[in-house]
């Protein structure tokens, strides 16, 4: 799959202009993300559904022992571009702009709809006191290490779209150092410290980016935080750096997979 996108890409720029070939060549690179995803060795076969399942039915790289093998030849890419197709066609359905603004009508054109990449500490792009809402779902303390798992399809997609998107796979794997989790396999070299240090890492990030939020919170503005895990341990950092922030815990709603906390 890998090597006919690459000579699909020279026929793409010769059929149609550069930014919509670089936009075609990412989503079958997405596609191609799925697929292996699918038909990895720690994809598993579900019997109750009678259906594959993939890598990351739980958020590790366990062991599976009931491995499945999808049909390469005839069905895997042809479901692989039909997800990409219809996560394409969700997002483009959201990105819609309503007939009129959130916040009432504008006198001149603005764009309702901004997507930025970057890190959550800094938001210097944002104007301070400018935002009504903030809604964050911040990383589960200790419970997955996304960045460990994201190589997983890190190196596929920096040999897939690595040209089109140099700045974003500079590094041989994903950056763990600045990942906002307790991973006290970072501090190992500490002994019996590490988990103590793990914690203060979290913590010391979280209240980074809690920070940035406060600021670009107006003064009536909500930031409503979505969090799971069973340890108080791991709520109790989580609340320490909030209102570290300097922010106000006024309610929490327990959910199906989640809680919910409306600060202020």
């Amino acid at each position: 799959f890998l090597e006919a996108l690459r000579e699909l890409g020279a026929e793409m720029r010769r059929e149609m202009d550069e930014k919509r070939a670089a936009a075609v060549e990412t989503y079958l690179a997405l596609a191609i993300s799925k697929a292996v995803d699918r038909n990895a060795l720690l994809a598993i076969w579900i019997p109750q559904r009678r259906a594959m399942g993939h890598v990351f039915n739980r958020h590790d790289f366990s062991f599976a022992w009931s491995y499945g093998e999808f049909d390469g030849a005839g069905n895997l890419l042809p479901w692989s571009l039909d997800q990409v197709v219809d996560s394409y066609n969700g997002l483009a359905k959201l990105a819609q702009s309503a007939q009129l603004p959130l916040w009432g009508v504008r006198t001149s054109p603005v764009e309702r709809l901004q997507v930025w990449q970057g890190n959550a500490a800094d938001l210097s792009h944002i104007p301070s006191g400018s935002v009504h809402h903030v809604c964050v779902d911040p990383p589960y303390y200790d419970n997955v290490m996304y960045a460990e798992l994201s190589d997983f399809f890190y190196v596929w997609l920096k040999r897939s779209v690595g040209h089109l998107y140099p700045d974003f796979f500079r590094d041989p794997l994903t950056n763990k150092d600045n990942e906002a989790v307790a991973n006290p396999a970072r501090f190992s070299s500490l002994g019996r410290k590490k988990k103590e240090l793990a914690k203060r890492d979290y913590e010391r990030k979280m209240a980074a980016c809690f920070r940035e939020m406060a600021r670009v919170l107006r003064d009536d503005g909500v930031l409503t935080v979505m969090f799971t895990h069973k340890q108080v341990e791991a709520w109790d950092t989580l609340a320490t750096a909030l209102i570290g922030a300097g922010f106000t815990i006024k309610a929490s709603w327990p959910g199906a997979g989640s809680a919910r906390t409306r600060c202020e």
